[in-house]
């Protein structure tokens, strides 16, 4: 306790960055830009080749999709990369596949958005099966090992993403 007292208390200004870019002196938030998202050009594209969960594709890798319309200065069929951020495996009782690609690049040129897909959803009607299976002589059992769908993407699908 002596110690605490006899030190002398560090004084010094901490400015906050944010607050003084963003408040004027009257704490009065400032007028800035408004900023407009009817900027964004929508692109559509397609994936060059099928992809899915069953084949375990891994996180991180890249994967090529191509534009269907010309947009600005790329035509149609221009090579457009995204990465795979994220995949979940299905599992039993139902649990569905997942799978979640984005970072696109269009010729080093970054576009917004994602395109999540999801395999077909079992739990909503084996769940309750099993429930209702196992009162009756534990038959619900034999259930637990059905597992949700794969996650698939397809040449034919067409997902848009955006340019700004």
């Amino acid at each position: 306790m002596t110690l605490s007292i006899s030190l002398p208390p560090a004084c010094a200004i901490i400015e906050d960055e944010f607050v003084n870019s963003t408040l004027d002196k009257n704490l009065k938030i400032k007028v800035k830009k408004e900023v407009s998202f009817t900027d964004e050009t929508p692109v559509q594209i397609r994936i060059k080749e099928k992809i899915s969960t069953k084949t375990k594709p891994e996180e991180g890798d890249y994967i090529e999709f191509e534009t269907v319309s010309r947009v600005k200065s790329f035509p149609e069929g221009t090579t457009v990369k995204g990465r795979i951020e994220f995949v979940s495996m299905n599992f039993s009782y139902g649990v569905p596949a997942e799978i979640l690609i984005s970072n696109f690049v269009i010729d080093k040129t970054p576009l917004y958005g994602e395109i999540r897909v999801i395999g077909a959803n079992r739990t909503l009607w084996l769940r309750p099966c099993i429930i209702v299976g196992t009162i009756f002589f534990g038959a619900g059992l034999a259930l637990i090992p059905i597992r949700g769908g794969h996650a698939k993407i397809k040449p034919k699908d067409v997902y848009t993403v955006y340019l700004r």
